[in-house]
């Protein structure tokens, strides 16, 4: 029987950053995936600053696409904006950071099954299309309903306890063929739904919404952002319309023996963050060092550690999204002090936030209760 230090199932950003992981760390690595590459999605496009930094550590290379300097929201007529500090963001379509994984893993000599369906049949044991390997680690990477979970027994109630927490909410979204008009990510505002705007090239711009609404179409709903149509009213759609679901998704385990979740088989976070494959490509250098060391008690810590900020905001971003009084307020103060928001937006992508004076979380805070 063929034999294999890991092997990884599903070959999207995930399951290749792992891969990668894992084979600097010394390891003989194989992904399987029923898809063939450049594997497309809706999500990821807006790569935040520790996103890039974790790709560098990963030995990804440049990537073609469209800088941003920062995040801007926009709600009706008001409008306000951050800017990352130090290193920028990067916006890549999707298939172009596919393309640039899947180089990376072949450089460093991980072999690549595609069009092949694979499953964990047995502790140490899996099956590759018609054939049965050995392997000392299944590294689940296969998405949010993810079956290596399941086989592996991480799979828990979401009624339970400590079962997962799920909120589904739905995206949908597509590609514009036009100059970018601004260096920022835009997050459009409109009741419970949002609209992302990001610049993936000089002439392309990706255009995401996401609500609780049963079917969203991200062309329909445009009419919910007069502003943003009009700017669109001209370019022409360059893409088909892709369809994603988001949610919080929490496990009180990624790693069960032999097997080892990464992604959204690990758990996820409402994608009103930006911020999924910034986890991801941590997560995969969190697991390079555990594989490294032999210690994965040390990624199940670090994969708690890496998602715990993430959530936090995600939380807070969807109290706003469902109580426009209290978003109404709090923009409010990040309008009189936009320095707050700068603040908050360099939390999120790690920087060790400004607590006292003028933007700092007690200032911001005083604000929105009593300005």
């Amino acid at each position: 029987m063929k034999r294999f230090d890991a092997v990884v199932i599903g070959g999207g950003p995930a399951g290749l950053a792992a891969s990668i992981a894992a084979a600097r760390a010394g390891l003989s690595v194989m992904v399987a995936d029923v898809h063939v590459p450049p594997i497309d999605k809706l999500c990821g496009e807006g790569l935040l600053p520790d996103a890039l930094q974790a790709l560098g550590e990963l030995g990804v290379g440049s990537l073609r696409g469209a800088p941003f300097t920062g995040i801007s929201f926009h709600e009706n007529e008001r409008a306000f904006a951050g800017s990352f500090s130090g290193q920028g963001a990067l916006g890549v379509r999707r298939t172009l950071l596919h393309e640039a994984l899947t180089a990376t893993a072949e450089r460093e000599g991980v072999k690549l099954f595609w069009r092949t369906r694979a499953e964990r049949i047995a502790t140490g044991k899996v099956k590759v299309g018609a054939e049965t390997f050995a392997c000392h680690y299944v590294i689940g990477a296969d998405g949010m309903h993810s079956r290596v979970r399941q086989s592996a027994g991480l799979s828990v109630r979401a009624s339970g306890p400590r079962g997962l927490r799920e909120r589904q909410r739905l995206a949908s979204g597509c590609h514009y063929r036009c100059a970018p008009w601004s260096r920022n990510v835009e997050v459009h505002w409109a009741g419970s739904v949002q609209a992302y705007v990001t610049p993936v090239a000089g002439d392309e711009v990706s255009v995401a919404v996401i609500s609780r609404a049963r079917q969203v179409r991200a062309q329909e709903s445009l009419d919910l952002f007069p502003v943003l149509r009009a700017r669109l009213a001209a370019a022409a759609r360059v893409s088909r319309e892709q369809g994603a679901g988001s949610m919080m998704l929490r496990l009180p385990r990624v790693v069960a023996g032999d097997t080892i979740l990464i992604g959204e088989a690990s758990g996820s976070v409402d994608a009103i963050t930006g911020e999924g494959l910034s986890l991801v490509f941590r997560q995969a250098l969190a697991l390079g060092d555990a594989l490294r060391s032999g210690d994965l008690d040390a990624y199940q810590k670090e994969h708690r550690r890496i998602l715990w900020r993430s959530r936090w905001m995600a939380r807070m971003l969807l109290s706003l999204s469902e109580h426009p009084r209290w978003r109404s307020r709090v923009f409010a103060a990040f309008v009189r002090e936009p320095r707050a928001f700068e603040n908050l937006l360099n939390m999120h992508v790690g920087s060790r936030p400004k607590i006292f004076g003028a933007g700092g979380c007690t200032d911001f805070c005083a604000q929105v209760l009593f300005g």
